[in-house]
């Protein structure tokens, strides 16, 4: 806590705390402009591939180098439908702001909009459309998480595609294992918490581990999961991640992996 916050325990303690408040009240505030139905600049139809003018998916990660601040947010964009990688890039950043569960975004956030600005700065002619996150949209104890807070302060449609459940409103990982115990890979189940609301879905996969997919920003929760499943499933190998978050997940983890090869060379 003290390297953390730069204060006695004590004082860490009642520091963490203020940040918390404020940063809950952003969240709150943010949230006010979040849209959860569909509102983009493309067409999407899966019955229909001929409709769909959906050209440029993007996916987006953060990796941290074990046990600092230091971490490489990544950013691939696929062409759609053939899912042909039109870019990839990575930055290192380090992220200052401390883990608290529920404010993900106020540690990753930063690293992530610098490698959008990288994005901008390099091909100034790739715009991708849709953005995913490795990580939740409205799973989350505020209805805010990572992928909301991106989309609102981007302005740009984004899902979320996280790997394990965040247990809010009652769900549990064992009712989820449950639900899908008869599943087949490409099928999925409702998140129903227990006051009511579906917060999103879980996506069984070729691996027959679920993902968790939720909307972000300026997208539905059924078109979320209908995006997520069209370019999971336009893949014949059996992975779990869709490739948009998968190939940045990668990215991130291979530049890391190169630079403590390298680190421990020079040793």
């Amino acid at each position: 806590a003290e390297a953390a916050w730069g204060h006695a325990p004590k004082q860490a303690a009642l520091a963490k705390e203020t940040v918390q408040e404020e940063w809950m009240k952003e969240q709150l505030e943010l949230k006010e402009k979040l849209i959860l139905h569909d509102d983009f600049n493309f067409k999407f139809d899966p019955s229909d591939p001929s409709a769909t003018t959906l050209t440029h998916v993007a996916g987006l990660d953060l990796s941290f180098v074990k046990g600092t601040d230091h971490a490489v947010a990544s950013l691939v964009v696929l062409e759609y439908p053939s899912l042909i990688v039109a870019y990839e890039g990575f930055t290192h950043c380090v992220c200052r702001n401390p883990y608290i569960p529920g404010f993900l975004a106020y540690r990753e956030i930063p690293g992530l909009l610098q490698a959008v600005a990288d994005l901008k700065k390099k091909r100034p002619d790739i715009k991708p459309q849709l953005w995913m996150l490795d990580g939740n949209g409205t799973i989350h104890h505020r209805g805010f998480g990572l992928a909301c807070h991106f989309g609102v302060v981007t302005g740009y449609p984004a899902l979320g595609v996280a790997k394990s459940l965040l247990q809010v409103d009652g769900m549990s990982k064992e009712q989820v294992q449950r639900q899908i115990e008869d599943c087949s890979p490409g099928d999925h189940v409702e998140l129903w918490g227990n006051s009511g609301r579906v917060w999103g879905h879980a996506l069984v996969t070729k691996t027959n581990e679920p993902v968790f997919v939720s909307p972000g920003h300026r997208i539905s929760l059924n078109t979320a999961l209908q995006i997520t499943k069209e370019i999971w499933a336009s893949e014949e190998i059996k992975k779990r991640l869709p490739i948009p978050t998968r190939l940045a997940d990668a990215l991130s983890r291979s530049y890391i992996k190169k630079a403590e090869a390298a680190r421990g060379r020079r040793r």
